[in-house]
């Protein structure tokens, strides 16, 4: 009984030492824990700065490096300017001259010095704010001017240097508050100074991709905890310097944003400029914790990180709950299996003896095989055990032998790995060498595995790893590079062509196969309009769009330029195949966004299909180029199928006659007539070409004008057409005829060239008609494609005197906020609306909108496609000013015309 109570006693005395130990032991872990969180995160913001700092330091060196090449633009410039304004006063120098030297050097202004007295003064520019500006209190330049007259080297301390140049730091313009690259040459043949310069937003633009903003928008997205990352520029934040003519160092926050102020910031921000030490403070705000770290960096800049505590908070709640329940239960356990302390202690130390005999023999096998990561054995239930597992490659893997000794190999591994190694490693056991390949862990490990023997039999196999990732990567990279697209990701055209190589080779007949021919309608004139690499950035947005319509398990690719290409394999019905085109061509009703440019863009789509179309990949791409041709040729923004009609051999056939046909003089102009709705009275015609093919007759334009786009006869092909209409009215007005106003359209392709306005000028003034005669249509979509070169361009063609109209309104996507803004004279109704009249009320209230819009802006509005006098009244009704249509008249001849309704008095 006594020693019952002794060994109660004693029970009770260790279980109060085992609680109390738990209690601390608990405490300690909370307080290791949370300063391991801590640590963690100043690891983490010290990363963070690391990356940021880099960041900055390789932008700083960027924009210096994009700012020394535009210093030597501006060089090679003012070499030519001195050339050819050599010897010429400057008085003798024209605005209209410099501006056509701005425009064929692609500056945004030049201007000349003279000296004035003790001044100099800028006296001719093609910026009229700049002229009369003095340079006399601009320090620093006002001393580079004067060593620049006086033919010294130019030595202020700042900007780049050349013999007889000097470019200064991007700077603040007296004239108009904005920031421009200014350059300055003198070489003594001219009486001036010669100041080429451009806008700091053309060198922004060259730099824009260096910048760290985006880099720590990435940063706060990626890490939760993380409110608020800013670069502060603490001169300028301080105040610690006067404002000077340079942007960026005036600039409180560089990069990011500030928006937890704190009163304390300047008491921080002022210690860490003057310490070098990053110091943090802690602070409420809305009843939530925060800290705000103050890190120095580069060039007197502070990077300020604002850190949520709450998630911190609500973990150490989680671990201290966890803890106490977890420490309860153990403490229970550990007091039940108090009794086996002993036979486990012994048990350890003959592990731990087994463990160091274990390094003694792991040792040893390094000395016969190099770089040996792992030994094992099987018993003979067939189960698999690591005996050793050392190495960089398996402290990576994290198998060491500690971890690993004792348990099965199939317990420790996942099971697709297991089941992915198990057939080597049933090999080496039965005597074979063999190596292979495994992913582990996120990397890639090479292995080697030979049997070890003992009296003929197999007693342990050992094998070693390598690590090759970056070999595997980089392969993998070559294949990337082989098989796919750069610009959008997609396969090439190589991996397409063994893809559809492969679907074609499936025997199985339970469905279509169908190839799909994509190509970008116009993608031509907004590659050149916008340029080529927001060219490459639609085609992305294009391929994101196409996997949306089409969806998963399809093959998309992309054959190059514009083409995208998707294969359809066993497809139940040609009607799902037909859905999938019109969703890819829905999908691109909506406009794309790229950079600050709403982008309007359609399809055309030509398909072809596996055994009625072709049996090999090379005929099904080509008929479904050839189906792809007919779509185009019906209007564009449609699909067809390959017709077996000879459209390819027909399409050569007058591609051919097509570039001849202005040369023989096959085409000729018809004029529809356009009559007032309100009386019936003529209001004017429009010039509408036809071809008058030697073997098919009369072709109409929706048959060629597509093709003529494609080929590039567009731009020649619309001069003849204005020219041409031009001459019939010059030749009424001499017949002694009522003057008649006359229409033209433009197309996309004409509308985009660069010398659009000088050319009908030319053409205009070479005919000697009235401007006003003359209105210029341009359809609704292509109005949109560019909003500000629109506006431009209709700017200038309102200068020249012609009428604007907007043609087959209601179609495409218009932005009204510019449409009031365009000088417009009419807008055009499109044909497919006056059609719904009197069938679909949809189209009937489009109708009443559009000419709501036009009287509300001031327009005119001029339906097209009237046939039925259900029509005309409908547009009496609501006020609709000019109409054309078969109901009226159809398009006549010029004799026909003239006969028919010159004779009498128009409403010009």
């Amino acid at each position: 009984m006594k020693e019952k109570s002794a060994w109660l006693a004693l029970f009770i005395k260790i279980g109060l030492i085992l609680a109390i130990a738990i209690l601390v032991a608990n405490q300690s872990i909370v307080l290791f824990l949370a300063n391991q969180i801590q640590a963690r995160e100043r690891e983490d913001i010290a990363a963070i700065t690391r990356v940021i700092q880099l960041a900055i330091r390789n932008s700083d060196a960027a924009v210096k490096e994009i700012e020394r090449s535009v210093d030597l633009r501006l060089y090679n410039a003012s070499l030519y300017l001195a050339r050819e304004l050599k010897g010429r006063r400057i008085e003798t120098i024209s605005q209209q001259e410099l501006e056509r030297l701005r425009d064929k050097l692609k500056l945004t202004h030049i201007s000349l010095f003279v000296r004035q007295g003790e001044d100099i003064v800028v006296a001719k520019s093609t910026d009229p704010k700049e002229i009369g500006l003095s340079s006399k209190h601009w320090g620093y330049w006002f001393q580079a001017f004067n060593q620049l007259f006086a033919l010294k080297q130019v030595d202020v301390g700042k900007g780049f240097y050349l013999p007889y140049y000097w470019a200064g730091p991007v700077s603040l313009s007296d004239a108009d508050g904005k920031y421009y690259k200014y350059a300055y040459y003198y070489d003594g043949t001219t009486a001036f100074i010669i100041n080429p310069f451009i806008s700091e937003q053309e060198i922004k633009a060259l730099s824009a991709h260096s910048r760290p903003g985006k880099l720590i928008e990435s940063l706060l997205n990626a890490n939760e905890h993380l409110v608020e990352i800013a670069v502060i520029n603490l001169p300028a934040y301080l105040n610690d310097k006067p404002k000077v003519i340079e942007p960026e160092r005036d600039l409180p926050v560089l990069y990011g944003a500030n928006k937890f102020s704190l009163p304390q910031d300047r008491t921080y921000f002022r210690q860490v400029l003057n310490t070098g030490q990053p110091v943090h403070s802690s602070f409420k705000y809305q009843g939530k914790d925060y800290e705000k770290h103050y890190i120095p960096l580069d060039n007197n800049r502070v990077l300020a990180v604002v850190v949520d505590k709450q998630p911190q908070q609500k973990l150490f709640v989680r671990i201290k709950g966890f803890l106490l329940s977890v420490t309860g239960i153990i403490y229970l356990l550990v007091m039940l299996q108090l009794y086996g302390l002993t036979r486990r202690y012994w048990s350890l130390l003959v592990m731990e003896k087994e463990r160091l005999q274990v390094a003694e023999e792991f040792k040893s096998l390094i000395g016969v095989l190099p770089n040996v990561i792992f030994k094992l054995k099987r018993d003979e239930a067939g189960n698999i055990y690591p005996t050793y597992s050392e190495g960089s490659t398996v402290t990576q893997a994290g198998m060491e032998t500690a971890r690993v000794k004792g348990l099965k190999l199939a317990d420790h591994l996942e099971p697709r790995l297991y089941s992915r190694i198990k057939p080597y490693l049933d090999q080496a056991f039965a005597g074979q060498e063999t190596e292979f390949h495994i992913e582990y862990q996120g990397r890639v490990f090479h292995c080697q595995i030979k049997p070890i023997w003992r009296e003929g039999q197999v007693v342990e196999i050992a094998g070693f790893a390598t690590d090759v990732t970056e070999k595997y990567q980089a392969e993998e990279r070559i294949k990337f590079l082989a098989f796919f697209d750069q610009v959008t990701g997609l396969p090439n055209r190589a991996h397409l062509m063994q893809h559809l190589e492969t679907v074609l080779a499936d025997g199985r007949q339970d469905g279509f196969t169908a190839v799909l021919l994509m190509d970008l309608d116009r993608f031509k004139v907004i590659n050149d309009t916008l340029g080529h690499i927001r060219g490459d950035m639609l085609l992305v947005e294009t391929a994101k769009r196409l996997r949306r319509a089409v969806g998963p398990g399809h093959f998309l690719a992309r054959m190059g330029g514009d083409e995208f290409i998707l294969i359809l394999h066993r497809i139940p019905s040609i009607r799902e195949i037909k859905q999938v085109a019109e969703r890819i061509i829905a999908s691109f009703q909506e406009s794309f966004q790229i950079d600050n440019h709403q982008v309007y863009i359609t399809t055309s789509i030509g398909i072809s299909l596996k055994h009625i179309h072709g049996d090999d990949a090379e005929t099904l791409l080509k008929n479904a180029d050839s189906a792809l041709y007919r779509a185009k040729a019906k209007g564009k923004n449609n699909y067809k199928f390959y017709v077996k009609n000879g459209q390819a051999v027909e399409r050569l056939q007058l591609e051919n006659d097509l570039r001849q046909a202005l040369e023989r003089g096959e085409f000729f102009l018809v004029y529809q007539p356009k009559f007032y709705v309100c009386d019936g009275r003529l209001g004017g015609v429009e010039a509408l070409v036809r071809w008058q093919h030697p073997q098919r007759g009369v072709v109409m334009p929706g048959e060629f004008i597509g093709l003529a786009e494609e080929m590039g006869l567009i731009i020649p092909l619309g001069e003849w057409i204005l020219r041409q209409a031009l001459r019939q009215l010059k030749a009424w007005e001499e017949a002694g005829l009522s003057p008649v106003k006359v229409s033209v359209n433009l197309s996309g392709v004409q509308f985009y060239q660069k010398d659009l306005v000088v050319r009908i000028a030319e053409i205009i003034r070479e005919e000697g008609v009235d401007p006003s005669l003359l209105i210029l249509e341009i359809t609704e979509t292509v109005s949109m494609q560019n909003l500000d070169y629109t506006l431009s361009v209709l700017k200038k063609l309102r200068e020249l005197g012609v009428q604007i109209s907007i043609d087959d309104f209601g179609t495409g996507y218009s932005a009204l906020n510019y449409l009031k803004r365009f000088p417009v004279d009419y807008l055009k109704v499109d044909r497919s609306f006056v059609l719904d009249i009197g069938r679909d009320a949809n189209g009937e209230a489009v109708i009443k909108t559009i000419i709501a819009l036009a009287q509300n802006l001031g327009l005119k509005v001029v339906a097209e496609g009237v046939e039925t006098e259900e029509q005309v009244r409908f547009l009496q009704a609501l006020g609709c000013h000019l109409a054309q249509g078969y109901y009226y008249s159809k398009p006549l001849l010029p004799v026909e015309l003239a006969d028919r309704y010159l004779a009498q008095p128009l409403s010009v």
